[in-house]
């Protein structure tokens, strides 16, 4: 399959090899690497906001609860 941004005049390596950028050729390999990449730091930022919701809400449950007594009324 070829990229629509390579023609046929580039020669022998368009389409074979990938994305062709600044006469390198980028392989299919590369690309999937990179994009496997991606998601896994995707996959990494997402796991953090939750365990960062977790720990908030975790921390909600230490709160004292209201008419412990703890506070004196006036």
């Amino acid at each position: 399959m070829q990229h629509q941004s390579q023609g046929s005049a580039k020669g022998l390596t368009a389409g074979t090899a990938g994305i062709l950028i600044n006469d390198r050729a980028i392989s299919a390999a590369e690309i999937e690497r990179h994009i496997a990449a991606g998601k896994r730091m995707q996959a990494e930022a997402i796991a953090g906001f939750f365990k960062r919701c977790y720990r908030r809400l975790r921390g909600f449950g230490s709160l004292p609860a209201q008419g412990d007594g703890h506070l004196s009324r006036a």
